[in-house]
């Protein structure tokens, strides 16, 4: 789009929208969004195009930043998130924080390309089987998410994997608050 008609489209600083359903990853895809248009006005500030296929990966840092490190030789084993199962999406992919987001990146957790030659499509946000959950959406059943019942584990040597690394972070106020019932608002 050319905003201010010199006959050049302007510079896009923010990649597409992202679905996270069916996992509650809001606040990971917060996160690589923030993390995704930094890269966009620095890093890759001389290319035009980069907003269309700069794609990092909300999987890496929701799964990482849920499970504790898993390496008996590492001097952190241990330490992190304990989960019962880390199988289980639901207890793995959920409930999270710019803060955790924050934590994740300083200890070299992402972030990373979603898909590349490093990792192929393990970043990708689906589950190993890319199995899908279908609803009936506008007079016909149709794709409407991944499901959370797949594989959705990385394996443990991927980490650390990173393609950017994190320089300084900002965490700004949010607005919502909670009333005299304690609802969040």
């Amino acid at each position: 789009m050319d905003t201010d008609g010199d006959g050049v489209g302007d510079r896009c600083y923010v990649t597409p929208i992202r679905a996270q359903h069916p996992l509650g990853t809001c606040w990971g895809f917060a996160s690589i969004a923030a993390a995704e248009i930094s890269i966009l006005g620095s890093v890759l500030k001389d290319d035009p195009d980069a907003w269309k296929t700069l794609d990092l990966s909300e999987k890496q840092l929701a799964y990482f930043s849920h499970l504790a490190i898993n390496d008996p030789s590492h001097p952190q084993n241990g330490e992190g998130y304990i989960v019962n199962d880390p199988t289980d999406s639901q207890q793995v992919y959920t409930a999270g924080s710019p803060i955790l987001a924050t934590n994740a990146f300083a200890q070299g957790i992402g972030p990373s390309y979603e898909h590349s030659e490093d990792v192929g499509t393990l970043f990708e946000y689906h589950g190993a089987g890319e199995s899908v959950i279908d609803r009936y959406l506008d007079g016909a059943y149709r794709h409407f998410s991944y499901d959370d019942k797949d594989d959705w584990t990385i394996p443990e040597e991927y980490r650390f994997h990173q393609d950017f690394i994190l320089v300084d972070s900002h965490i700004l106020p949010t607005p919502a608050e909670r009333d005299e019932k304690n609802e969040y608002h």
